[in-house]
């Protein structure tokens, strides 16, 4: 197991390492990318870390693991990480108007201000989870209030910290389809972080998701034990207000695809469902987390 072991240590290090995101001892056993049917044991991680560094196939400064001559990630990441703390208190009024919004099951920030990495020009990112047949309604009123508040992305995105509303789900939609279901995708389901609306929605979310334990078991395990048991928000609705919201959800839902039709790309949405990432974002993560691992065992990229 050892020099498989090895081998996920490095390719664990080398993804964060893209993002300059340098990694910690225990982030490193946390996040390990591991596909074998027997799971290491800490201290195994920890021998073999050592052994890498010894090697010079690894580095540690103040504290982080990274690769050979990445060095200078390790100020980026706390750098970046005083960004990410003011960038948050610029979104308390975003989500304290969110949680007025009767429709809204959970707020969750995504993206590298999930992280704490992020920097002065990054957008902030979120998934919203919404009650079924009120996504687009809700889409509407959040795309408002964005816009009144300086904060809305642009389809020709020139703006900087705005606010990204880029994956929405209703709760009978939590499961990511299967073509997103990948080592990437595995990341960005356990990186995000829940702000509002943890409970149920929160249970059923990595419940439905369970198949990113299939790529990274440890980081699955840990996140699933913080999951709080808090009881679900009671928001009632009555009957006839929810048949003409029904109506209103559709036609919002056929006027909204009207509107985005001449600037769609890559986006997929439905009636339940809305990922709004234009960009090929896992071509382009894979194609530099090869070019990281090359890096660490010293291989010409030329």
């Amino acid at each position: 197991m050892a020099n498989q072991l090895q081998r996920a240590i490095v390719l664990t290090i080398a993804y964060s390492n893209q993002f300059q995101y340098p990694l910690t001892p225990s982030e490193v056993y946390t996040r390990l990318i591991w596909r074998g049917r027997l799971l290491p044991t800490l201290t195994a991680v920890a021998q073999e870390l050592l052994s890498l560094l010894a090697a010079g196939q690894l580095e540690y400064h103040q504290g982080f693991v990274c690769l050979p001559g990445q060095s200078e990630h390790v100020a980026t990441r706390l750098k970046r990480t005083s960004f990410a703390q003011k960038q948050r208190q610029e979104i308390i009024p975003l989500i304290s108007f969110l949680q007025h919004i009767p429709w809204i099951k959970g707020i969750v920030i995504t993206g590298s201000l999930a992280l704490n990495a992020i920097t002065k020009a990054d957008d902030s990112d979120f998934l919203l989870v919404v009650k079924p047949k009120r996504l687009w309604i809700t889409r509407l009123l959040v795309t408002f209030f964005a816009w009144i508040s300086g904060k809305r992305r642009s389809w020709q995105r020139e703006e900087d910290n705005s606010w990204c509303f880029n994956l929405w789900l209703d709760t009978t939609h939590l499961s990511l389809p299967a073509p997103q279901r990948s080592i990437y995708g595995a990341f960005e389901v356990l990186q995000a972080d829940w702000v509002w609306g943890c409970g149920v929605a929160e249970q059923a979310f990595y419940k439905q998701n369970s198949w990113v334990a299939t790529y990274l078991p440890f980081f699955w395990q840990k996140k699933v034990a913080q999951v709080s048991a808090a009881p679900p928000q009671v928001r009632w609705e009555l009957p006839l207000l929810s048949h003409f919201f029904d109506a209103l959800d559709w036609l919002s839902y056929i006027l909204q695809l009207w509107y985005m039709r001449p600037h769609r790309t890559r986006e997929t949405v439905s009636r339940g469902e809305a990922f709004f990432h234009p960009r090929d974002t896992r071509s382009l993560v894979n194609r530099r987390w090869r070019e990281g691992i090359l890096t660490a065992y010293g291989i010409s990229q030329s």
